[in-house]
C-alpha cells in the first residue's frame, strides 16, 4: 500500500492477479469499516477522507479463505 502513512487516498497494488476477491478494511480493534465485493485485477485506489486518524488493516479474501493482509496508517 502507498502511500503509507496515508491522508485523503491510497493505493492497494497485490502480489498477483486477484479474481472475484473480496477485501475487508478493518480497524485496529478488528471492526469492520467496510467490505469491497467482486473485487479484480492488480491494483486500486481507496478513499481515507472519511477514515478516522489511526491503524487499519485491509485483509483480502478469496473463496472465504484469507490470502493476503496489510496494515495501513491513516494521518
Amino acid at each position: 500500500m502507498f502511500p503509507n502513512p496515508a491522508m485523503d487516498k491510497f493505493f492497494v497494488r497485490f502480489e498477483n492477479v486477484l479474481n472475484n476477491a473480496n477485501i475487508k478494511l478493518t480497524d485496529a480493534n478488528g471492526k469492520e469499516i467496510y467490505e469491497l465485493n467482486n473485487i479484480s485485477g492488480t491494483t486500486m485506489d481507496m478513499n481515507a477522507d472519511k477514515l478516522s486518524k489511526g491503524i487499519y488493516f485491509i485483509n483480502v479474501y478469496e473463496k472465504n479463505k484469507i490470502i493476503g493482509r496489510s496494515k495501513i496508517v491513516i494521518q
